[in-house]
């Protein structure tokens, strides 16, 4: 069974350093979990494309293992009490989207994130269209759904978005050890501890 996909956009138009901070020393936590691997990226605004972010400021990137993992992760104070502190005074949007991860994260590749709302499942030629191009790995999941949420005891919080297609992009021109997050159409990307790129 593939590993588990949980990710977090946020908008925190108003966060500073102090509390990135907080919230980065929060995630060192959450990586001390079992099963858990988690990143925290922030959008850095170089991209010569346009922003579509939404307001989405920050992107949380967490692979669990198994869906007992993740419903621990979920319910521990880690999470429910020293997270959720760090981040209330900032917070003014979240979605929530709980996938299967189907692409294998590569050092020094970014990882890109889109949200989509789709009607209807889409080909698998969709994925295989992004994977023939150089330096590129695509996969196009559906959310997990009612029953996979029932089963971890968390809420629906994906509002509405149907499908997450997840791009790990080759980039040989960034190489400092910090993550960040880059906006996208319908939510944001981010870079993982495994799969880092940063400005």
């Amino acid at each position: 069974m593939a590993p588990i996909q949980h990710t977090v956009v946020f908008k925190f138009p108003e966060v500073g350093p102090e509390g990135e901070r907080e919230m980065q020393a929060v995630v060192e936590k959450f990586n001390s979990l079992e099963g858990i691997q988690a990143c925290l990226g922030a959008k850095p605004g170089e991209l010569d494309t346009t922003d579509r972010s939404g307001g989405f400021t920050h992107t949380l990137f967490v692979i669990a293992e198994t869906a007992s993992n993740l419903k621990t992760y979920l319910h521990h104070a880690f999470h429910l009490t020293d997270w959720m502190a760090a981040v209330k005074p900032y917070g003014k949007g979240i979605v929530v989207f709980d996938s299967d991860l189907l692409v294998d994260l590569e050092t020094g590749h970014i990882l890109h994130v889109v949200l989509l709302m789709l009607s209807h499942q889409p080909e698998p030629s969709v994925a295989a269209a992004l994977n023939s191009l150089e330096g590129i790995r695509a996969s196009l999941a559906p959310h997990k759904g009612p029953a996979f949420l029932e089963s971890v005891s968390w809420p629906d919080k994906a509002d509405g978005y149907t499908h997450l297609l997840t791009v790990t992009a080759r980039d040989s021109t960034r190489t400092s050890p910090r993550p960040s997050a880059v906006p996208t159409s319908t939510g944001s990307s981010s870079t993982r501890r495994w799969a880092l790129a940063a400005p």
